[in-house]
């Protein structure tokens, strides 16, 4: 009895350990400092100094293969809600170790931008879901950058000495000062060595601001994924009414590449009318495939004609007189779209001002 109740209670320790050291991280990669400092820089900052890059390099995360990260994790010294009215996180890859020099690296991608507040995570970690997916190479290393334009509350992040591993200063800023420290972080990893096929619809381009007529339709389309984008099928409707399907054969390159991951594709023309339609609009078989992500595939909106407004500074003027003419809405068309037209007789017949632009 003696010998099985050992054995019993050995089982079950060692049991409860594997059960705690498999949550004792909610990431699947992550990079731990050793002998952590509290710093407030930039999450629980004054605006002077609410931001912060630090470069990572693949070593710190040997675990990780090629493939998407989908969520980061940055360590709080303590348990918190942080609550943030605009928190940006941007990443990219760079040639260096180490911060050469106090300027902001630029170029870097956005993956994160808006308010955020959301409890920490098993370990205390700030989980930060990316609402653009970063391509992961596991070859070059990184840099992360942080910044905030104000929060209630903050927290201290967890960070080491490490030399020249961060540049801090004012995100409105260019520069700042380098400073030796590198912070408890990691990420969520969809791995994938084939690559991904994800293509995604940014944007509405055109039409803003228009009146009920004939209009041109016009998205941004983007390459969210490690794929090439050879092939590609946009559908849209109006009002639920199927329109005529766009194919993309152009190739759309990654992100990162000389000709860029994203291009305005004009949908087609519809009539519009004075009323407000529901516009809708979808990517679907990226390189004749299944779309791997598809939080990025539609676009949809409601579009309304303007109802435009000319008031005059004066209604009556003598010979060699001005009076001033102002457009409501004034914003919202591109440069030079507007063809200004005078009468002379009532109203009945038009012709356009020549000399005169907006």
């Amino acid at each position: 009895m003696k010998t099985f109740f050992k054995l019993n209670r050995t089982c079950f320790l060692l049991c409860v350990f594997m059960v705690f050291s498999a949550n004792l991280y909610a990431q699947q990669h992550v990079y731990v400092v050793t002998s952590p400092i509290a710093n407030t820089i930039p999450f629980n900052s004054s605006i002077s100094q609410n931001f912060r890059q630090y470069v990572y390099y693949p070593s710190d995360f040997p675990t990780a293969t090629p493939g998407l990260i989908t969520d980061l994790y940055i360590k709080s010294s303590s348990a918190v809600t942080p609550n943030f009215s605009n928190l940006t996180v941007k990443m990219g890859y760079v040639a260096f170790s180490t911060f050469p020099s106090g300027n902001y690296i630029t170029g870097l991608q956005t993956v994160y931008t808006g308010a955020y507040n959301q409890a920490t995570v098993v370990g205390n970690y700030v989980k930060i879901t990316l609402q653009t997916p970063f391509v992961y190479t596991n070859t070059q290393n990184f840099v992360v950058e942080f910044s905030q334009l104000g929060y209630s509350p903050g927290f201290n992040v967890n960070q080491a000495s490490v030399p020249q591993r961060s540049v801090y200063g004012a995100a409105t800023g260019t520069s700042g000062g380098i400073q030796d420290r590198l912070a408890d972080f990691g990420f969520d990893l969809l791995p994938g060595g084939d690559g991904y096929n994800n293509a995604g619809l940014a944007d509405l381009i055109s039409p803003y601001n228009f009146c009920a007529s004939t209009q041109e339709v016009k998205v941004k389309v983007r390459n969210y994924g490690t794929n090439i984008l050879n092939t590609l099928q946009i559908q849209w409707s109006m009002d639920g009414v199927m329109q005529t399907p766009v194919n993309i054969t152009t190739p759309i390159d990654t992100f990162g590449s000389v000709g860029g991951n994203e291009r305005d594709v004009v949908l087609g023309n519809y009539a519009f009318p004075s009323t407000p339609i529901a516009f809708k609009a979808w990517t679907t078989f990226p390189n004749g495939g299944v779309d791997t992500i598809n939080w990025n595939d539609t676009l949809s909106m409601p579009l309304a004609a303007t109802n435009y407004t000319l008031t005059s500074s004066s209604d009556t003027i003598c010979a060699n007189g001005s009076a001033s003419l102002s457009l409501t809405p004034s914003t919202g068309f591109a440069p030079n779209a507007l063809t200004w037209q005078q009468s002379t007789d009532g109203g009945l017949t038009w012709t356009n001002i020549t000399g005169v632009t907006g």
